[in-house]
Parts: structure tokens; sequence; C-alpha cells
């Protein structure tokens, strides 16, 4: 089961009724809910073809009934992880795999990025739960990226916070832009899955970018 998310975004300061096709964005989200964990795939592009604006924040809201049940799974903190790579966290405490492409908003450079995900120690004691993506570039210095696991109205919601603009990728300029990442939370521990969600459920995605735009857009997921 497949579920897609699309919509537009139209730049700060340009009409939305004025050309929007060379001012618009297009965000899709697809999200596999299985049995026995989630597939997450975000992409975002410019409908002119152009570098999308940097990514600030997505956040994923998961329909009721989705459970989470990070606490039968050990932790790994974030200190240890960005010290000692992978290696140095529990074996167990790993839940899931990805990737990430981004792109730099100066120059036409496309890196690529592998994604191992850990189900975290809150750096600051809040919120309980989090997911730790320790991100590992083709080239360029490997680094963590927190996502924060919270209650909502709409249901169980997956907060992921970017970095701010820094050097993280070598040769590429500061702040390269994500244009389409994917998340496999699929990880059991017996008979336990890390997450689970449902069909025929309705899902919500939102993407906030650095220059101050939004993208919002959800789907209604249907049981095959």
């Amino acid at each position: 089961m497949i579920l897609a998310f699309a919509g537009l975004a139209v730049w700060p300061g340009v009409p939305a009724a004025h050309d929007t096709l060379s001012a618009g964005l297009i965000q899709s989200t697809e999200v596999a809910a299985q049995r026995h964990g989630v597939d997450l795939l975000f992409a975002v592009r410019r409908v002119d073809g152009g570098v999308p604006p940097s990514l600030t924040r997505l956040v994923v809201e998961f329909p009721p009934r989705t459970a989470l049940h990070a606490r039968r799974f050990p932790r790994c903190g974030l200190a240890r992880l960005q010290a000692k790579g992978p290696a140095g966290c529990p074996p167990r405490a790993r839940v899931g795999s990805g990737a990430i492409v981004a792109q730099s908003p100066i120059e036409p450079k496309r890196v690529e990025a592998t994604l191992t995900a850990f189900n975290g120690v809150p750096p600051n004691g809040r919120p309980r739960r989090v997911l730790l993506l320790h991100v590992r570039p083709e080239v360029g210095p490997r680094f963590v990226l927190v996502a924060a696991w919270n209650g909502s109205a709409h249901g169980l919601r997956l907060d992921l916070a970017w970095p701010p603009p820094i050097r993280v990728l070598a040769g590429v300029p500061p702040d390269p832009a994500p244009t389409r990442m994917s998340l496999v939370l699929d990880t059991r521990r017996g008979s336990t899955s890390y997450v689970t969600s449902g069909c025929d459920r309705v899902y919500k995605a939102t993407s906030y970018f650095r220059d101050g735009s939004s993208l919002t857009s959800s789907a209604h997921s249907s049981c095959d």
C-alpha cells in the first residue's frame, strides 16, 4: 500500500495568481505502511527546474492508532553517535536505514548520503522519544540529524530538524538543499516492531524552508 502526497508552494512576495510555474515548488511523499514497519520517501523539486530552497524542518504526521514501541529497543546517545559513528551504538538500537540526495543552491552539484537510524536518547531530556539519523555523505564529514516523536491531534508526529547553514559537505557551498530522502523503519525485536501504522488512514506531510515558505500536503491511504 503506497501513499502519495503532492502540493504546490509559492515563494514569499510572489502572488499566487502570477507565474507559479517558475516560482512554485512541488513536493511528493510516498508512505508504505506495512505490518512490521513504515517506508517513507520524500522528494521536492522546483517546477521550473531550479534548485529548491534549503529545508529547515520536515514534519510527517501519522494517523491515529500508529504504534511506536521505542521503549522495547535499546537507545544510543547523540554524543556517542557523533563521536564514534554507528559502530559506537548498541546493534539492537539500530531501527532503520535510508538515503539522502542534496543539491547545492549555488552550483549544480549533487551529493548523495546514506542514513542509519537509531532509537535515541533525547539530547536535552525532551521529548522522551527521538530518532537519530547518522548521515554519511559520499564525500565530506558525517553528521547526525535529530527527529522527535511527538503526539498531536492528528496522531503520532515525526518532526525532523535540518541543521543550520553550515558546510556539511566538502566541496559543496554551505546549506545544500535536500531534494530526496528515503527512510525505512522496519526493525523488529522478536515479534515487536519499532513502529507500525495502518491503511485506510489520512497521512500529512509539512515542509518548512529557509526562505520562509512552507508546503503542506496529505493523502488518504487505501487497503488493497
